[in-house]
């Protein structure tokens, strides 16, 4: 810490112990046991004393030399209180001023202070972009939020959503020490933000911004007009992976949808564990034919996973070896939302129960946190997707009864409930989920769809 030019020694604290290292031996020269809540070692400038101060105000002087304890000052306060005395050392030669963890030494005779005294740390700045205002409503859930956080030494901060954290992956660098540019899914009515931001001087919240989710009211021609509709559905599931073990549901869950979207009318494209080739054949049967047809719904349950904000559908066959094979094996979900937006633009719907476990992690050596489940990406205008867990979460494949995942088996139940939204479905999915698996997972929807829609 100090530096010793007579013996070419210095103080080291390492490991709960104050060593006297020789430099050019390159070895220890003494070393002896001190308390663990040491949080600072100040040598005095004619290298005489070392002085070893702790959390608790307690300081130490020992010789700098042999490191022999001298003399112990205990609870001598702050140089900052009323009535602190400065005690000195043991020649008379310094006045020891100790503040908070730090010690500043300054000649009896009042030469200046040694030590510059530390930068007070001020408490961060948090200020909005988005929302721009206070209180604000919009007619969508997805909801972009910009902020920035400036200040010195910033050591933590959070984004709050009703009272709950925000995953921290939208966090990056917007021309200002810290930023925030993340996408977020709204509940319908009130949502509360806010930011906090912690520095030395303590945390700090920013002011409460309220945005209102209000779907627009579905018109009486839209639910009259629902049952004709002439309405188109892709169902995959894959479970029998040839490298990558086998999923228990998904076969279950696609059956359990084809189901109960036959009987809201949709004509069914139906497929279990298929290879690249399959699939790839299935999306272009699907683009095809959607062109007849004025809304088109994908559901997708399997393996699924998010490499560098992208995401892929892994067919049966897939095998990457690494990360940066999986473009190559998987099939990207833009290549099928491209079609879908190519042959309808008025409603379209996807429904992923993919965001599982990455079953490569460990011949890659990775974990689910840096390659996990699918992404949260804003989908085209008329579309909507929905998801079985947020960002980067990984979904369950089977519920605690029966044989469908709790994304299908919630949202099936909704769906057959009639009567509902398909936003105020999601809704309910979403709070199920959230029981079902003890808030482990939460689902998450983007909606740019231009009207709401009605399944019966």
């Amino acid at each position: 810490m100090g530096t010793n030019s007579n013996q070419l020694v210095f103080a080291t604290w390492w490991k709960e112990s104050l060593q006297l290292w020789d430099i050019a031996l390159n070895k220890s020269v003494v070393t002896i046991p001190i308390t663990s809540n040491v949080c600072k070692i100040t040598y005095t400038p004619n290298d005489r004393y070392v002085l070893v101060q702790g959390f608790d105000n307690l300081i130490e002087i020992r010789d700098a030399k042999t490191l022999k304890l001298i003399q112990t000052l205990d609870q001598v306060g702050f140089f900052t209180d009323a009535n602190f005395k400065a005690p000195k050392t043991p020649d008379g030669l310094y006045e020891i001023y100790p503040y908070f963890r730090s010690v500043f030494l300054k000649k009896v005779a009042g030469s200046p202070v040694v030590a510059a005294l530390p930068k007070t740390a001020q408490p961060p700045t948090i200020s909005w972009e988005l929302p721009g205002r206070s209180d604000e409503t919009v007619a969508s859930n997805a909801f972009g939020v910009k902020a920035c956080i400036t200040g010195d030494g910033i050591t933590a901060h959070q984004l709050y959503l009703n009272g709950e954290p925000v995953s921290l992956r939208g966090f990056k660098r917007l021309g200002c020490p810290l930023g925030i540019d993340q996408v977020l899914t709204l509940r319908i009515g009130p949502n509360e933000l806010y930011l906090t931001a912690t520095t030395a001087a303590g945390t700090v919240s920013s002011e409460r911004r309220y945005v209102t989710y209000q779907p627009p009211a579905p018109s009486p021609l839209t639910v009259q007009t629902a049952p004709q509709q002439k309405r188109l559905a892709l169902v995959i599931g894959n479970a029998r992976y040839q490298h990558a073990g086998s999923l228990a549901n998904p076969v279950n869950d696609a059956l359990a949808l084809k189901a109960v979207l036959e009987e809201c009318g949709f004509t069914v494209l139906y497929y279990a564990d298929l290879d690249k080739k399959g699939m790839v054949t299935a999306f272009q049967e699907f683009g095809l034919k959607l062109k007849a047809y004025n809304v088109g719904l994908v559901f997708y349950a399997g393996h699924g996973l998010s490499i560098r904000g992208m995401n892929y559908f892994l067919p049966t066959d897939a095998n990457p070896q690494s990360e940066d094979e999986v473009e190559f094996e998987g099939i990207p979900t833009t290549r099928l939302i491209r079609k879908m937006e190519e042959a309808n633009r008025l409603t379209n719907i996807i429904l992923f129960d993919a965001c599982r476990d990455n079953p490569f992690a460990r011949t890659w050596g990775r974990g689910l946190g840096d390659s996990g489940g699918f992404a949260l990406l804003p989908p085209p205008k008329g579309t909507l997707i929905a998801y079985a867990a947020s960002d980067g979460e990984a979904a369950r494949d089977r519920a605690k009864t029966g044989t469908n995942s709790p994304f299908t088996k919630a949202l099936v139940k909704y769906i057959r409930q009639g009567g509902l939204s398909l936003s105020q479905i999601l809704q309910r999915v979403r709070t199920e989920v959230e029981n079902e698996t003890a808030e482990r997972q939460t689902t998450q929807d983007v909606n740019m769809m231009r009207d709401d829609f009605y399944f019966r």
